[in-house]
């Protein structure tokens, strides 16, 4: 093995003491401290110092020559007297890793020294594995080490071929060795039946290679922080969607404030000034675009025209001057137009007049407009509107093709007919049906009139299946708005109109005139006829009662003037307030219903119908002789007569599928959730999505002492706020509405939330605080007005007061409040009923007879929690059945004192 090497490197080598003294260790016990070997072992190192000067030193002299071959002489003897002794051979060679051909033909060589000894070297230095190390050395024979080397290296070949494995799956399924060993505890049996169980489950490594994959992509995509979450428990897995989105828009956002720095300087504050000032400057700018279109006409040329000669030829602004001048004797309106018509235009650009007149007044050929807008123009019949649209360069035609259309209904043939042989006559097609399929078409759907839901309900539903935006109110359920239905139970309907139903509305006329005469009214018949009854019942009730004159006067001075129309004239009319008199009914008490309801009956009877279902702002008063059960239908019936048992039903009832300003609906955003809850914690109940159709306010805060009324609205910005299709409309126009149906709006921005939610919010609260009102007590003002005419509630009194002598008071009570109250009242809430159980016992205990004692006696918080409508209207009848009860006690206890 050394043959090779330089002789510097042999002696390095054979001055080493460490691997005899191996030896020593190795077989002390068969050699002894003072053995042969170990005699041999220090002639042959002394000799073996004195031999290393020898090959040093390539100059030797003879002198050192000879003591050379002394010295060769003496390991000559020692090489001998070691092959003599078998057993000092033997252990010698069991040292030797080279136990085949290391000793050849019985010579020890040098080779086999230096190998022994470097091996004993090896032996130390290398094998650090205590146990390994006393195996080897306890090794019986050279054989032993040889299996031992060749299991060995089979072992660290397997070894290092499982490292390579191991070290490959690692990287493949990105497992830590020490995480998988971490549950063994040491244990080989362990680790194998731990990987023998994860051979047999190969779905397990499928699933882990997934998960990561998904490690390896949330890494490359910087969202080590969502990883970390999930594996610790902080962040559920089914959140990690919104977490994940969370991260990417917490991303942009800090992107998009890099690239653009002012945005940090943002708050709501800001926003909300800018909102105001595009709110000011918005409404400047419309106001500026009519003062410029003034300015323009203004400072327009007007033709003189011919001031000379006769008058009679006078032209343009001469003969409107000479025109002017004059108190009588003008000329007619068609040759005036016809001879000033420039001189007219420059002064007034715009005229406005219906198709007729302008037929009648504008001669063809002299008079040209750059735009025609036809308003109403569902009413107008084609032939009525060509000599219109003749006259102009563009046209826009208005109109709303669900409302009336042209008719003749109320034309006079020369014999005269009657109203229902009118009805009969065939409606036509006006010029909005001949425009819809020729022109393009803009939809406006936002509905301003209605300042509450209900009135529009209907018509949304059946007539424009529900595809208005329909702003809500904040006054849910109130007095003040929606629809009121009074059945008129004498009426009768004879020779086209109603004498009970007309006096009912008279008297309901001079009610609101007295009690509210800052509403606009107005008064709908279902035929000329009944509209003139209704005025002669109202010019009577004027002259019976002349201390209301100037009451109804005030109704007529006002600018939206009280008026009585039939049904065919009211469209585009609108009030605060309308009466509405069905007017059909039977022709005599208790009599049957005939089906002929007029124009209702024919195919566009329903038309009629939903322009007298939305001509009311504030609140509609319906008077019917007849209810929704009288009037009959079938698969042929008309839509009209369906739609209008449909109105009455709900009408009565007040129900209407799908009405409710409550939508059920979840906040749109986390953000709306946060804003809920505190403002929940701060002690006020919130309606997330409140509204009816189209149209959702984020939050709407209830006010507590007055249920079905919200204090507040609460606009986020969120993804209705961004969704609008204009600044205008975002910023300034749906607030305005709101605002006008009597909202309180207030909007907190996100990035002022996410700040300092409690700065954001502390304002409103203290707002909230200040709106709320404290829960009133039963006692309420006299009632709306003494109805004259018998109720629904009244139908029953006949049948009620035969019964009652029959009934003890308890009884009493419970049969009024299920055959009266709950007819009249059906929508209120069970747990605020006048006679509810809790209030019936009360009733039962004090019996107040009168308000004040019903004050005095009945604890407040059952006052507090009563529909303050209902006590309105049955509280004095409850009171008078009570007081009717003490009356007959008293009657019998002085009876049975007499006897």
């Amino acid at each position: 093995m050394f043959a090779g090497k330089k002789s510097a490197q042999i002696r390095e080598i054979l001055i080493s003491e460490s691997a005899w003294e191996e030896m020593t260790c190795l077989f002390a016990p068969s050699l002894g401290e003072q053995g042969v070997l170990m005699q041999s072992y220090r002639q042959v190192r002394n000799t073996l110092i004195a031999l290393q000067g020898w090959f040093i030193n390539p100059d030797i002299s003879l002198e050192q020559m000879t003591h050379s071959s002394e010295i060769l002489q003496n390991i000559n003897d020692l090489q001998i007297s070691l092959e003599n002794d078998s057993l000092q051979l033997g252990a010698f060679l069991q040292l030797t890793p080279l136990a085949c051909g290391a000793y050849k033909n019985n010579q020890l060589t040098l080779d086999t020294i230096n190998d022994t000894l470097n091996f004993a070297e090896q032996l130390v230095d290398k094998i650090n594995c205590v146990s390994l190390a006393t195996q080897i050395r306890h090794l019986a024979s050279g054989s032993d080490y040889d299996l031992l080397c060749r299991d060995g290296g089979e072992i660290v070949s397997k070894w290092n071929e499982q490292i390579k494995n191991a070290e490959l799956y690692a990287l493949e399924t990105k497992l830590e060795r020490s995480q998988w060993l971490k549950s063994t505890d040491g244990s080989l049996n362990t680790l194998i039946e731990r990987n023998e169980r994860a051979i047999q489950q190969p779905r397990w490594l499928n699933g882990w290679v997934n998960f990561i994959r998904c490690y390896e992509q949330m890494h490359e995509n910087g969202l080590q922080r969502i990883w970390s979450a999930v594996l610790a428990g902080s962040l559920p897995i089914e959140k990690v969607e919104l977490g994940l989105a969370l991260a990417i828009h917490d991303q942009l956002a800090r992107e998009v404030i890099h690239i653009h720095p002012e945005l940090m300087r943002v708050s709501g504050s800001q926003r909300n000034a800018l909102q105001k000032s595009f709110k000011d400057y918005d409404k400047k700018l419309i106001e500026l675009q009519r003062q410029r279109i003034a300015a323009k006409i203004a400072c327009r040329n007007i033709p003189e025209g011919n001031s000379g000669g006769k008058k009679s030829e006078y032209t343009e602004l001469a003969l409107i001057k000479n025109e002017l001048g004059k108190r009588t004797r003008h000329i007619p309106i068609r040759q005036l137009v016809n001879r000033a018509c420039n001189a007219l235009v420059a002064i007034k650009p715009c005229f406005m007049m219906g198709p007729m007149s302008a037929a009648h007044y504008l001669e063809p050929g002299r008079m040209e407009f750059d735009l025609v807008v036809m308003d109403e123009a569902s009413q107008v019949k084609p032939e009525d509107a060509l000599g219109v649209i003749a006259r102009g360069k563009q046209l826009v035609v208005v109109g709303d093709p669900k409302q009336l259309p042209p008719t003749s209904f109320f034309d006079r043939s020369a014999d005269g007919e009657d109203d229902d042989d009118a009805a009969a006559l065939s409606d036509t097609d006006s010029i909005l049906d001949a425009a819809l399929p020729l022109f393009p078409m803009r939809r406006l759907r936002w509905h301003y009139r209605s300042r509450h839901e209900k009135l529009i309900a209907y018509s949304n539903r059946h007539f424009y299946n529900s595809d208005l935006v329909i702003f809500p109110s904040p006054n849910a359920e109130s007095p003040e708005y929606g629809i009121k239905f009074t059945y008129v139970s004498k009426g009768r309907f004879s020779n086209q109109h109603n004498i009970e139903e007309a006096q009912a509305v008279a008297e309901a006329v001079l009610h609101h005139a007295q009690h509210r005469p800052g509403e606009s009214l107005g008064v709908v018949a279902m035929s000329s006829k009944q509209r003139d009854q209704i005025e002669r019942a109202i010019d009577e009730l004027r002259r019976n009662r002349p201390e209301f004159n100037d009451a109804i006067d005030g109704l007529y001075a006002m600018e939206e003037s009280l008026f009585v129309k039939n049904l065919e004239n009211v469209q585009g009319d609108e009030r605060d307030v309308i009466f509405i008199s069905f007017t059909y009914g039977p022709s005599e008490h208790g009599g049957k219903v005939y089906q002929r309801f007029g124009p209702i009956n024919s195919d566009v009877g329903w038309r009629r119908l939903n322009v007298l279902f939305t001509r009311s702002k504030k609140r509609m008063h319906v008077f019917s002789s007849m209810r929704s059960e009288d009037v009959l239908t079938s698969e042929t019936s008309k839509l009209g007569v369906i739609s209008l048992k449909g109105f009455l039903q709900f009408a009565e009832s007040g129900k209407l599928d799908s009405l409710t300003t409550h939508t059920g609906r979840a906040p749109d955003s986390d953000f709306e959730v946060a804003v809920m809850e505190a403002l929940n914690h701060a002690g006020f109940e919130c309606e997330p999505q409140v509204g009816v159709a189209g149209f959702f306010i984020d939050l709407a805060v209830k006010d507590p002492g007055c249920p079905g009324r919200y204090l507040m609205g609460i606009e986020c910005d969120g993804a209705a706020y961004h969704s609008a299709n204009s600044a205008r409309d975002r910023d300034r126009l749906r607030q305005e509405v709101l605002e006008r149906l009597g909202w309180r709006i207030s909007r907190i921005w996100s990035t002022d939330w996410f700040s300092n939610p409690d700065e954001v919010l502390s304002p409103i609260i203290r707002k909230l605080h200040e709106l709320k009102t404290l829960a009133p007590d039963v006692v309420v003002p006299s009632y709306e007005y003494v109805e004259t005419i018998e109720s629904s509630a009244e139908v029953a009194s006949d049948s009620i007061d035969s019964l009652m002598p029959n009934l003890g008071l308890k009884e009493q009570l419970k049969y009024f409040a299920t055959h009266v109250i709950e007819v009249e009242l059906p929508n209120v809430d069970a747990d605020r009923r006048l006679l509810r159980p809790a209030m019936l016992e009360a009733l039962l205990e004090h019996q107040p007879l009168s308000r004040s004692e019903f004050v005095e006696r009945i604890p407040h918080y059952l006052r507090q929690a009563t529909d303050v409508y209902e006590a309105q209207r049955f509280l004095d009848r409850v009171l008078a059945l009570i007081d009717g009860e003490e009356a007959e006690a008293n009657d019998a206890a002085f009876e049975s004192e007499l006897a």
